[in-house]
Order: structure tokens, then sequence, then C-alpha cells
């Protein structure tokens, strides 16, 4: 009977336990399906978890470490060429028997002291035996408490019908409260992140070894792709987004772009608009601070306070909070000289402007100032141009007065 010793040590992945063995065999088994049409199945009797691929055959070029089909196949869930050998390890080690029914080969994995090495590693006997029709992987010592709870590691094992979840080409958004949280990739479980509104079967995204997803950032983004074509496909679930953004979960975190944000439909940008506006107001505008929000209540609008994100796509279809401004900025109907200020204006500008010289920093004099009436009707004042403008009908207001000068000239001086 042939031995073939793999020079991977019997130590090596100590974290990796029973529930990593089989995660490994059954992504195998998965990938196999898909790769090349061996219909896969995975049935529990006794203390036997039998895994199967009609049809399939491993060739001996299996037990080289790196030895894989998969590397440019992003169909599929395994690409490093590792994971049959090292579900073996892992569960010998854990005290699993195991057998691997390749046609008619019988491959049984061993842990043994290596001459060659000089160090324990993995070894796997092969023997002649009956035609099994196509590869069969059978680990012993599971009992049917631990397959039932690690069966929940597979969505295309799960037996659930009819699932609550919308699928688009970046994955899937599973909407059933007891998934909250957890993410999948490809229908293989990867971790729980409690920060997210909602689970994930995520298809275009890259996963280490250890099937834990490589950064944070892949995962926000990919969870954004999703929303953003699942609203569309279903736009009852405006109102599902909406609050994820306004509880700044993390799975929405990339709208805080204006480029992903823009993307979304117009009509559900316009939904939250509405929705936004029912609760504050039709002068009210999202800001994401309150600097935002100051700057907008010399400008005769009131800034809301909002995460981030949800300040981003509420404006989006505006071009953002600049535009905004802008829009409530632009335009000067007329500027007014001297000779068209009553007494009593004249006299509350030339104190404001004593008062906001006095504070020090860069000095203000009439020549820096005009007064104007503004194209928005809500506008006070504003710096533009190397220019203070004040709005005239605020020259009788003392206060009001002083305080857009204040504000404006904090502009002039670079804030």
């Amino acid at each position: 009977m042939p031995r073939i010793e793999l020079s991977i040590k019997t130590t090596y992945l100590p974290d990796w336990k029973t529930e990593a063995g089989i995660r490994e065999l059954i992504q195998n088994a998965k990938d196999a399906e898909v790769e090349f049409g061996a219909p896969m199945r995975v049935w529990h009797t006794g203390s036997v978890l039998r895994i199967e691929n009609k049809d399939a055959t491993l060739p001996h070029e299996a037990l080289l470490l790196g030895h894989t089909t998969k590397a440019e196949n992003s169909s599929l869930i395994g690409q490093f060429g590792e994971g049959m050998k090292l579900a073996c390890l892992c569960l010998v080690r854990a005290g699993h028997a195991v057998k691997i029914r390749s046609r008619d080969e019988i491959w049984t994995p061993v842990l043994v002291q290596s001459a060659s090495f000089n160090a324990e590693v993995l070894a796997f006997d092969i023997r002649k035996g009956k035609d099994c029709g196509g590869v069969v992987v059978e680990v012993s010592g599971i009992s049917l408490l631990e397959w039932t709870e690690m069966r929940r590691m597979f969505l295309f094992l799960d037996g659930e019908k009819g699932r609550d979840e919308v699928k688009t080409p970046d994955g899937a958004v599973m909407l059933d409260p007891r998934r909250k949280g957890r993410v999948f990739v490809k229908g293989i479980f990867v971790q729980d992140e409690p920060k997210l509104g909602y689970g994930y079967d995520l298809v275009n995204i890259s996963v280490d070894r250890d099937r834990r997803l490589v950064n944070g950032y892949d995962l926000r983004y990919a969870t954004a792709c999703i929303w953003r074509r699942a609203i569309k496909e279903r736009p009852d679930l405006v109102d599902s987004l909406f609050e994820l953004l306004t509880e700044s979960k993390e799975d929405t975190k990339s709208f805080e772009s204006n480029c992903m944000s823009e993307t979304l439909p117009p009509e559900a940008l316009d939904k939250m608009m509405e929705t936004f506006r029912r609760t504050h107001g039709e002068d009210a505008i999202p800001v994401s601070n309150i600097s935002e929000s100051k700057d907008l209540e010399f400008l005769g609008k009131r800034g809301i306070v909002v995460p981030k994100q949800l300040a981003v796509v509420l404006l989006a279809k505006e071009g953002g909070l600049e535009k905004v401004k802008e829009g409530l900025t632009k335009g000067v109907l007329t500027t007014y000289s001297w000779s068209d200020l009553s007494p009593e204006e004249r006299e509350s500008l030339e104190e404001a402007i004593d008062i906001v010289s006095s504070a020090g920093g860069e000095l203000i004099s009439l020549s820096d100032i005009d007064v104007v009436d503004l194209q928005s009707k809500t506008t006070l004042g504003m710096f533009k141009s190397g220019r203070v403008l004040i709005a005239k009908r605020i020259l009788v207001d003392r206060t009001k007065m002083l305080r857009i000068l204040v504000h404006e000239q904090t502009h002039r001086d670079g804030d």
C-alpha cells in the first residue's frame, strides 16, 4: 500500500478545528459541482458525515500543496489549492477518522513521523477498492447535534425554502432578522458583524485562507453595492435603507462617498428626502456637523445634523451641500450706494464695522463691504470674490447686522 507524505507539519494551523475542516471539504465539493458539473450530495448517518461528488475523480496531483484549478475562476469559492489537505490535517488531528474514496481508490489521511523530514507530518495511505462512481469523503465522529449546528454555515445546505432575501449581481441582502449581522461569501459563512443591520451573501469579494474578510472597506463597499441594486428591484425597501442610513449602520458607510450615493435610483432619493422633510420641515437641509448647520443658518435655512452618509445621500441629486449653499447665495439683484442708505442704516453699519475692527484680525472698512439685495430671500450675507455682502434689509436690526458681519469677517480672515 503506497504512502505519500506531505510536507505539512501536524502543528500547522493550530487554530483550525473540526468546523474548519468540514467547511473546507464542503467548499471543495461545491466548487467541483460548479466547475465540473459533478453533483454534490451531503448527508449524515449515525456519526458519519458523507460528502459526495458524483462522476468526479481526485488526481494524485491534488496532494500537492498549491495544486488548484480554481485560481482564475471567480465563480468558485476556493483558490489557494490547500483546502482538502488542510481539512484532513485538522480533522485527523482532532481525532476524526477520514476516508476519501476516489473512484476505485481509497485515500486515508494519517499523521506519521517522517524520516525524510524528521518531523510528524500529514500523509495519505492509498489502496484499491470498489469503484464508488465519483468522490466520497467520509468523516467519522460527527454527532447529529454537531452537524445540525455546522450545517448553518452553508446557505445551500440549510434546507430553508423561499428565504426572505433580495439577490443582486453583487450578492444578496438577507432580510430575515435571524440572519442579522451574518456574512456569507458564495453561500459559506465567513463571520458575524454586529454593526450590520442585515445579513449578506457576497459574491464579488476576496477572503483570506482562513475564510475571513480581507478588510472592512471591502465589506462596506459590497453591502452598499447590494443596496444600490436591491432598492431598484424592490422599491419597497427604500424605507429600510433610510433607516440604515439614519442609524449609521455599517452596511451604508460607503454612501459617504458622493460617487456611490449618486448611483442610487433618483426616485429613491426623492422618497428619502420626502421622509426627511416630513419630519424636519421644508426649510430643513441635512448636514453632517454643527459647523455646516451654522453656515446654513446665515443663509436662512435650518441645518439638521444627521449621520454623514445620510446627509450625502439626501443631497446627492443636488450635487452636495456646497452646491446647495451656492444655489442659496447665487445672484446679487441690487448694489446700494451710501446715499441710498437711511441715517439709521448708515449708523448701524458703521457701528458694526467699528466693533468688528476692534476685535483684532484683518481690519475691515466700508471699502470691503457691499450692501445689496440678494436673489435668495433667505440669505442675510455672504463672503464672495473677496467682498463681504450684507443684505440691506437687516441693517436696521443692529444685533443681527453685527452677527452677520462677524460671521462673514471670519470667512474673510480665513475662518
